[in-house]
């Protein structure tokens, strides 16, 4: 790391750090050539570009250098080397997440002593450094993490996983304007606490019965899911076989998640979603939909992340032998896929627990649309693996887009919401945006439909199963002693 260029990168750090300091410097001497309207102005904006080129270089930049170098060194063979030696994969895991990123570390801590500077030279608290300086670090160790787990899950082409981090970075932004304090990827990216140290301490979450520090639930948040990523880490590390999460863990990490956000949102409504208005400024149904959107889609992910390779559930189900539903479960992802779905009732229905006799349609919509969805993913894609081979995942897409996205095509060709509505998609959606509507029993019915869809696919899908399991027991009966 020291040899590829470690020096450079630290000078030019250096030399940015210290153009902001001069900047407040001139400020100070000659305050009439600048608008600002005070030093504490001055210097709140010197050391707001200076945090923000750090979090910019070690999250962005660390996320880049990890996952890249150990893609790289899986393609070439030096990771299967590595795990060769007598070194646990804890130990393996701790030398790629610490190691890969020294450069931009060297970077982010030079930016950091000059920010230091701005701030005592500007007169700031110095719990302004010392909280930015925590969620830099708290946020760069968490997404060092992330870019462990994208090193280890495929052979992403060159940036590609960089390019998705900051999509996913800058889609997220969009709940800093419409609800900053309410939302769990806020905190995990640390958007709002940032926000909140530099605009005066004005603005706290709530939780049930409390208002919290943000700075502390975003290192909370961080800290409860870098737990789950790190085991996923060394589990992956240990077994490369083996899924990305056990099945319970991506149900209790699904759990940790659901737990921050709708505790979050507790004080809008108070348990009375439906029968009476927000007690915030936001709209009746608006909020909501967006958390059941997020929630459909982090369950789609951790049910990929649960999914082992087709071989490898193959190899668990032909060596049970007997073709029982049982042995299929046991391999298959449907019972995390319908402990995930019922795990976001619980939720749902905390919001709605004093207004259940009015809105209990639209309850039944929410939950009802996660459990088809979750289900119809994981039937459907195992389906695919088992039927048709190597060519699965253009026939998974293909009924993924007719059942998911065909409806909102036909729906703007023509001109009819209503097509739109029968999507896999949009039922609870629809529901939660407006409880007490007219659409309530057209959402009810539609996910009753969207359940045949998924008792068909269990058939089909069962079906599969025994198919492959009776040909393999055939063939074990009829090979010579």
């Amino acid at each position: 790391m020291h040899r590829g260029g470690v020096l450079a990168a630290t000078i030019l750090s250096g030399t940015l750090g210290l153009s902001f300091f001069a900047g407040l410097i001139a400020y100070r001497a000659s305050p009439g050539d600048f608008n600002f309207k005070s030093s504490d102005q001055a210097g709140m904006t010197m050391y707001g570009w200076v945090v923000g080129i750090e979090i910019l270089i070690l999250v962005i930049g660390g996320f880049s250098r990890i996952s890249q170098t150990i893609a790289g060194e899986r393609r070439s063979g030096l990771w299967d080397s590595n795990r060769l030696t007598p070194l646990r994969p804890a130990e393996l895991i701790r030398g790629y997440w610490f190691g890969s990123g020294l450069r931009e570390a060297y970077m982010a801590a030079v930016l950091a002593a000059w920010g230091l500077g701005i701030v005592l030279v500007a007169g700031l608290p110095m719990q302004i450094w010392l909280l930015t300086q925590s969620l830099t670090i708290s946020s760069a160790l968490f997404f060092g993490l992330l870019g462990v787990l994208a090193g280890l899950c495929g052979d992403q082409p060159r940036g590609g996983w960089v390019i998705l981090l900051v999509l996913s970075i800058a889609l997220s932004q969009m709940f800093i304007e419409y609800a900053p304090k309410h939302m769990i990827i806020n905190y995990i990216f640390p958007t709002y606490p940032i926000i909140w140290v530099f605009s005066g301490w004005r603005g706290e979450p709530s939780l049930p019965g409390f208002r919290i520090n943000p700075v502390i639930l975003s290192l909370s948040v961080q800290l409860s899911l870098g737990v789950f990523l790190w085991r996923a880490a060394v589990r992956k590390t240990a077994n490369a076989f083996l899924s990305m999460l056990g099945r319970w863990e991506a149900v209790t990490f699904y759990c940790v998640i659901l737990l921050f956000q709708y505790a979050l949102i507790w004080s809008v409504w108070r348990g009375e979603f439906g029968h009476c208005r927000p007690i915030e400024h936001f709209d009746q149904g608006g909020l909501l939909p967006i958390i059941q959107s997020c929630m459909m889609l982090l369950g789609i992910l951790l049910l990929v992340a649960v999914e082992v390779p087709n071989a490898w559930t193959r190899r668990m189900a032909l060596n049970a032998g007997t073709p029982r539903m049982r042995t299929v479960l046991s391999v298959s992802a449907v019972l995390p896929a319908t402990a995930l779905a019922a795990a976001a009732g619980i939720a749902i229905l905390t919001q709605c627990v004093f207004s259940f006799v009015f809105v209990w349609k639209m309850y039944l919509s929410a939950v009802g649309n996660m459990l088809t969805f979750f289900l119809t993913f994981v039937l459907l894609l195992e389906y695919c693996r088992l039927r048709f081979g190597r060519h699965a995942l253009g026939f998974f897409m293909l009924w993924l887009f007719v059942l998911c996205a065909l409806p909102f095509i036909l729906s703007a060709i023509f001109f009819n919401s209503a097509i739109a509505r029968l999507s896999l998609l949009s039922p609870g959606i629809a529901a939660l945006s407006d409880p007490i509507s007219r659409w309530s029993n057209f959402s009810l019915l539609t996910v009753l439909a969207h359940f045949g869809i998924v008792g068909l696919l269990f058939m089909m899908w069962y079906r599969q199963w025994n198919k492959m399991l009776e040909e393999a027991t055939f063939s074990a009966s009829h090979e010579p002693s």
